[in-house]
């Protein structure tokens, strides 16, 4: 009975440190995430580049955004 009585507190507690360590990592995934969403809004944040060609009398005003393919999620929408 006593043996039992062990290996049922000794799985609890392997449990228990296993729970912790799901917790701690979805933690460190939560961070991460809003690391990555902070990065992309100051990106949007940033102000718009040119398109610059060889020829400066002949330059190109078309806008560009820099985003990285991190920051992309399903559904994103571009346009030319």
């Amino acid at each position: 009975m006593r043996r039992r009585a062990f290996e049922a507190r000794d799985a609890a507690r392997n449990l228990v440190k296993r729970s912790l360590e799901l917790r701690d990592a979805a933690d460190v995934a939560m961070r991460e995430a809003e690391a990555a969403i902070q990065a992309l809004r100051e990106t949007l944040r940033k102000p718009l580049t040119r398109i610059v060609t060889k020829h400066p009398e002949r330059q190109i005003g078309l806008p560009s955004h820099h985003v990285l393919p991190i920051h992309l999620e399903i559904g994103d929408r571009f346009s030319d």
